[in-house]
């Protein structure tokens, strides 16, 4: 079966090289010309009947006569490649891409040979020339996978994101490239927060990267211990006070609500643009019973940023606690449109649908709500399982430092 699909492959790529091949011609006899002739008509009679070990004497034959005949090398190390014979693939290719530039498909299969053989420094220069201008989706993600091993080999992170960034905006839904993605991420940033410790280890950079961490983990005292360090380093730094703010916000323990919306006001001041700092305090209005400030808190928010969807739900809210469904299902609606994964907001809005006496819409939107919760519930227990995994794996590297 695996033969059959390669040598299917293999027809499917020189089909285009055998088309400008002519139809068998009379026997002749004498000339060079009418020699190559001969060898051309029998070369392309073998590949239609799909015999390419019998059409490989007649390319032989044909790149004696004419050695400057790209087509004829071009066929050859396709024939060799697809036999695994990249020694003698090599060679023929190279001399087919010498010969007439841009032939990319010859180009990927010589930079393909030339990573097997382990000459990486020719194996990228040919891929990278190669890939940009692929279009058949499966030599596309081949030859962006080959790239990618040898940038791992070389430790080149960056080329690496550059080729997986257009990789999954062509294949957005493959699982092991998002689980490969993962892996390049992940390292990067880790690359970047050993650069960052040794270049500055007390700047308000560090801090607030460590803080990121400390919150990835789970531990927001740790995150606010930091953020405050980054504060106090440099108070300008943008964003800073809103995560802060978020942190304190959030936090069962360490958190203060009044330290909180003081950090947020203060991200107003730095960044009135901030609309998310805007709903955090319509949000704390909201809580308050403070109807007013919260609805004009949320008003602004839309104001920024009209597809906002937080601001939307609170301000739907808002409009539910005012007996106004109608205005709350507008905004739910919208909601719903732009993120159909919103639980919250379809819970919400079969709440709205209700008053308003839609009552069958308010089933849709109930069902809709369990439907995205318990998808939700099944990725935070696995979230909070490899949390505790990460967890557990870095106080065993810990108790081996210390012994």
């Amino acid at each position: 079966m695996k033969k059959n699909m390669r040598n299917r492959r293999l027809f499917i790529l020189l089909a285009a090289a055998v088309a400008v091949l002519p139809s068998p011609a009379a026997h002749a006899q004498g000339t060079p010309e009418q020699q190559l002739a001969e060898h051309r008509a029998r070369a392309k009679q073998y590949l239609i009947n799909k015999e390419p070990d019998k059409a490989i004497p007649e390319l032989q034959a044909m790149e004696a006569l004419d050695p400057n005949d790209a087509d004829v090398h071009g066929n050859l190390g396709v024939l060799y490649y697809f036999r695994g014979d990249c020694a003698r693939a090599v060679p023929e290719l190279r001399k087919a891409v010498e010969l007439v530039p841009g032939i990319w498909r010859q180009q990927t299969l010589l930079g393909f040979c030339e990573e097997r053989l382990g000459d990486r420094e020719n194996a990228t220069k040919d891929l990278e020339s190669a890939f940009p201008h692929i279009d058949d989706p499966k030599l596309n993600r081949d030859t962006g996978d080959a790239l990618l091993r040898i940038y791992a080999a070389n430790n080149d992170l960056a080329k690496a994101a550059a080729v997986m960034a257009v990789l999954q905006e062509k294949n957005p839904t493959d699982v092991k490239l998002l689980y490969s993605a993962y892996q390049l991420y992940s390292d990067l940033a880790g690359e970047a927060m050993i650069s960052l410790s040794l270049v500055n280890p007390d700047s308000a950079e560090m801090h607030r990267l460590m803080a990121h961490e400390s919150i990835r983990y789970g531990d927001r005292i740790t995150a606010i211990s930091h953020l405050r360090e980054a504060l106090k380093i440099d108070p300008k730094m943008p964003g800073l006070h809103e995560e802060l703010a978020d942190a304190l916000n959030s936090s069962q323990e360490g958190g203060n609500k009044v330290e909180a919306e003081q950090q947020y006001k203060l991200a107003l001041e730095e960044n009135p643009k901030d609309e998310l700092s805007q709903c955090r305090l319509g949000e704390m209005a909201e809580a308050r019973g403070e109807t007013q400030n919260a609805f004009e808190d949320y008003s602004k928010a839309l104001q920024l940023r009209p597809e906002d969807d937080v601001a939307a739900m609170g301000m739907a809210k808002v409009y539910m606690t005012e007996k106004q469904p109608d205005k709350a299902a507008a905004l739910l609606e919208e909601v719903v449109k732009r993120d159909p994964t919103n639980d919250v907001a379809h819970f919400r809005l079969s709440t709205a649908y209700r008053q308003l006496h839609r009552y069958d819409d308010a089933k849709k939107q109930l069902v809709e709500y369990q439907k995205y919760k318990e998808m939700k519930d099944k990725l935070r227990k696995i979230y909070l399982n490899l949390r505790l995994h990460n967890n557990q794996m870095e106080e065993s590297a810990a108790e081996d430092e210390k012994k």
